[in-house]
C-alpha cells in the first residue's frame, strides 16, 4: 500500500512518469523494518507534495538507508551521497553571518540542487516525529536559523512556513498550543465573514467580466507570533491573520483587480506593495493590498496569476520541465537557477550599481570553497584559495607566523589548496615572517594586502639600517658623529626639513637613494667644510647583497636613482658614473642617458636578492567629481601600495587630473596599480610618469 500510494501522488503531476527507479528504491527500504520504511513514505510525501521528479523521490526513500544504494541507480545513488555529506555538516548556532555561510556551504557542496531540496525536506520530517534522542530544541534554533531561510531562498515559501510553525512548537508549546487554538476559534467565526467577502469579491469582479479564483488563507502561526512581539498586540488584534488571494490569467488582469478593489473598498493607506513590477529576491511576484472591507474590517488581500502562484508554491521546482517524471533539465540549467536565486538574494543588502556587479562576480560568476575551522566556524574563500589565505582568513598575526596547517588531520604546506568542507588547522611558528614569495601563494585580496603591508615593513626597517650605515660613513667622512647628531635632535630637525616626520623616515630615504648622505650631512652642519677631505676610514658602504642593484666591476659605491627616467626593478637598466656621487641608475632607454658620454657608462642588474621599494609616478586624467580621489587611494590601499604624495587639479571641462608617487617593489606592481585605477568610474586614461 505504502509503494501505492507514492506512485498514485507522483501520477498526479507527471502522469507519463517511468516510476521504475521508484520501485527499486522501495525493493531496498521495505526490508529494512517499520521503523525505516515509515520514514521513506513520510518523506515521499513530503517530496511528492513539492513535485519533486522520480529520480529525487526515489533517492528519498533511500536517506539514511545502509548498505550500498548503487542499485537505484548513478544519478540516484549520487543524490543519496550528497544528502548524506548535507546531515553529517554540523553548524554552530550563533551569529548571523556565520549561518549565512553555512547556507552557501550548503549550497556548493550540493552539484546538484536537488540534493538540497532532499536535505530540507529530511529536516521537516525530523521536526514532524522528532527521534526520542534528539535535542528538539538545538534542531527548532538550527532550521529557523539555516534550513527555513535556505528554503525561502529556494523560493519554497510552503515548507519554509511549515518548518517554522514546527520549530515555534517545539521552542515555545505554550504559545505554539494558544496561538493554535485562537487561530482554530478565529477560522471558525471567521468562515461566514470570508465565504460572505469571497463571494462579494467575485460577482463584483465577474461582473466587469475578470475571470479568477478567490480564496482566504490563514498566516503561518510564527508570522503571527513575530508581528504580536514586534507590534507589542494580543492576537485579537493582529488585523492581517486571513489574506484573501485573487488569482487571474494574466499582468494586466492582476491591476485591474486591484482598481476595482480600491473602487469598492478605501485603501488602507501605505500597504499597498507591487513586488509584479519588483520581484522578491526568491522570484515570488504578487500585488499586495489592505483595505477597509465589508463591515468596516481591514483585509488583505494579494493579487497575481496562476503561474505567480505555481512560481510561490513550488519556489525553485516551478522552473523545472519534466519528461516520463524526469527532469527534463540539464544539471547547468538547475544549477543557474538557483545560483540567479542566490545572487537576488545576495544583492538584497548592496548600496549601489558598482556593489550589486561585484556580487555578481562574487556570486554568480566566480565558485567559492566554504571550509571550517577547528572549531567549526564556518570561512568563505574564494576558488584556489590556499592555506595561507585560509590563515589570513581568521587573523593577520596568523598569517604572518603561519607555517602549513593540517587540513582533515593531514600536513600541508602553504600552496595546499582548499576545497569545500574541509576542516583546517593553522600551524604556526614563532620565528615565522611573511616574505615577497608568498605573494605568489596567496588568492585572496586580504591576504596579498597583509603580506605587501608586512614586507614593506621589513624593507623599510632594512632601509633605515641601511641608510644609517650610509649616513654614518658619510658623517666619519667630514669628521662627525652620527650618535651625537642623533642625540642633540638636529637629524629629526633635518627631516622636518624635508617634509618628513620622524628620522627613520629620513634614514630610510637614505637607505632607499632618495637622498644623497652627503647632502644630509652638510645640512646637519652647515658651518663644515664637508670639500675637505677627511682621514680615509674603512667603507661601510652596503654589501653586495644589501644593495638593490648588482655592479659590475665596482665595488663598496654609493647607489643613486635617475629622476628623469625613475627606473623601477624589473626594467633594463644601465649605471653612469656620476664624480663624487657614486653610480646613478637609469632606464637602458633613458634619452638623457644616451647623450651622456659612454665611457662612464657601467653595466648594473636588479639584484634578485635585495628587497626594497621604488618611488614611482602617475597621472591619472579623470572626470571631476566628488569622492574620485578616494577611489583611487582605495585601489592603492587595497594593494598595499604607499602613497608618498597626492595632488589633484581640475582641467577644465568637467575633467580632472590626479598626480600620484608611489612605492611600490618592481615595475609590474607598478603597472597592476595602473590597470585597478583604470577601472575605475570615471577615469579615461592612467600613465606612467618616467620623468
Amino acid at each position: 500500500m505504502p509503494l501505492s500510494e507514492i506512485l498514485a501522488a507522483v501520477r498526479v503531476y507527471a502522469p507519463d512518469a517511468d516510476c521504475d527507479g521508484v520501485e527499486r528504491a522501495w525493493a531496498l527500504v521495505a526490508n529494512q523494518g517499520p521503523e525505516a520504511t515509515g520514514r521513506a513514505l513520510a518523506r515521499a510525501r513530503i517530496l511528492t507534495g513539492l513535485r519533486m521528479d522520480v529520480e529525487a523521490v526515489a533517492a528519498g526513500l533511500l536517506v539514511g538507508v545502509p548498505g550500498p544504494v548503487a542499485a537505484a541507480g548513478p544519478v540516484v545513488a549520487g543524490l543519496v551521497e550528497s544528502v548524506a555529506r548535507l546531515e553529517r555538516l554540523r553548524f554552530e548556532r550563533g551569529a548571523a553571518a556565520q549561518a549565512e555561510n553555512y547556507r552557501k556551504m550548503v549550497l556548493a557542496l550540493s552539484r546538484d540542487v536537488r540534493a538540497v531540496i532532499l536535505h530540507l525536506a529530511e529536516r521537516l520530517r525530523i521536526l514532524k516525529d522528532p527521534p526520542p534522542e534528539a535535542d528538539r530544541r538545538a534542531v527548532a534554533e538550527e532550521t529557523l536559523e539555516v534550513q527555513a531561510p535556505l528554503a525561502d531562498r529556494l523560493g519554497l515559501g510552503l515548507l519554509k512556513e511549515e518548518m517554522e510553525d514546527l520549530c515555534l512548537r517545539h521552542l515555545h508549546p505554550e504559545v505554539w498550543q494558544a496561538l493554535d487554538q485562537a487561530l482554530a476559534r478565529f477560522r471558525i467565526e471567521r468562515e461566514p465573514y470570508v465565504a460572505r467577502t469571497s463571494a462579494r469579491l467575485g460577482e463584483m469582479l465577474r461582473a466587469r467580466g475578470i475571470s479568477c479564483e478567490i480564496s482566504g488563507r490563514a498566516k503561518g502561526l510564527l508570522s503571527i507570533h513575530r508581528k504580536m512581539i514586534k507590534q507589542g498586540i494580543p492576537f485579537e488584534q493582529v488585523h492581517d491573520v486571513i489574506a484573501f488571494r485573487i488569482l487571474v490569467d494574466d499582468v494586466r488582469a492582476c491591476y485591474e483587480v486591484l482598481g476595482h478593489i480600491h473602487g469598492m473598498y478605501a485603501p488602507v493607506p501605505g500597504r499597498i506593495k507591487d513586488f509584479i513590477a519588483v520581484a522578491k529576491p526568491n522570484g515570488y511576484q504578487s500585488l499586495h493590498t489592505t483595505v477597509y472591507g465589508p463591515e468596516g474590517q481591514r483585509i488583505e488581500i494579494q493579487i497575481r496569476t496562476h503561474e505567480m502562484h505555481r512560481i510561490a508554491q513550488d519556489g525553485i521546482a516551478a522552473h523545472w520541465r519534466y519528461k516520463q517524471g524526469r527532469l527534463d533539465v540539464g544539471q547547468e540549467e538547475l544549477q543557474q537557477v538557483a545560483r540567479l536565486r542566490r545572487v537576488m538574494d545576495a544583492a538584497r543588502q548592496v548600496r549601489d550599481a558598482g556593489e550589486f556587479l561585484d556580487t555578481v562576480r562574487t556570486d554568480l560568476l566566480s565558485d567559492r570553497v566554504f571550509v571550517l575551522t577547528p572549531g567549526g566556524e564556518v570561512k568563505a574563500l574564494p576558488s584556489g584559495a590556499t592555506v595561507l589565505d585560509f590563515a589570513y582568513a581568521i587573523h593577520t598575526e596568523l598569517g604572518h607566523h603561519c607555517t602549513g596547517a593540517r587540513v582533515d588531520g593531514r600536513m600541508v604546506s602553504l600552496r595546499h589548496e582548499l576545497v569545500n568542507g574541509v576542516t583546517v588547522e593553522v600551524v604556526t611558528r614563532s620565528d615565522q615572517r611573511p616574505s615577497r614569495d608568498w605573494l605568489g601563494i596567496a588568492r585572496t585580496g586580504r591576504a596579498l594586502s597583509k603580506i605587501r603591508r608586512a614586507v614593506r615593513a621589513q624593507e623599510r626597517e632594512r632601509a633605515v639600517e641601511l641608510g644609517r650605515s650610509v649616513l654614518a660613513a658619510e658623517c666619519r667622512r667630514v669628521g662627525l658623529v652620527l650618535a651625537r647628531l642623533v642625540k642633540d635632535g638636529r637629524l629629526k630637525a633635518v627631516a622636518r626639513e624635508h617634509g618628513l616626520r620622524e628620522a627613520d623616515d629620513l634614514l630610510a630615504d637614505l637607505g632607499l637613494g632618495r637622498l644623497p648622505a652627503s647632502r644630509v650631512a652638510r645640512e646637519m652642519a652647515p658651518a663644515v667644510d664637508t670639500e675637505t677631505p677627511a682621514p680615509e676610514i674603512p667603507s661601510t658602504a652596503p654589501s653586495r647583497a644589501e644593495r638593490p642593484v648588482l655592479i659590475h666591476g665596482e665595488e663598496d659605491v654609493l647607489v643613486s636613482y635617475a629622476g628623469c627616467c625613475r627606473p623601477l626593478p624589473g626594467e633594463p637598466v644601465m649605471g653612469f658614473i656620476t664624480r663624487g656621487r657614486g653610480i646613478t641608475v637609469h632606464r637602458a632607454d633613458c634619452p638623457q642617458l644616451l647623450g651622456l658620454p659612454q665611457d662612464r657608462r657601467i653595466p648594473v642588474e636588479w639584484d634578485p636578492r635585495a628587497r626594497a621599494v621604488h618611488g614611482g609616478e602617475i597621472q591619472v586624467t579623470c572626470t571631476d567629481r566628488p569622492g574620485i580621489l578616494t577611489d583611487i587611494a582605495r585601489q592603492c590601499t587595497d594593494m598595499g601600495v604607499h602613497i608618498a604624495s597626492a595632488e589633484a587639479r581640475p582641467a577644465g571641462g568637467g575633467r580632472g587630473v590626479v598626480h600620484l608617487e608611489v612605492a611600490v617593489g618592481d615595475v609590474s606592481e607598478l603597472r597592476r596599480l595602473i590597470r585597478r585605477i583604470e577601472r575605475i568610474r570615471g577615469v579615461s586614461r592612467a600613465t606612467r610618469v618616467k620623468g
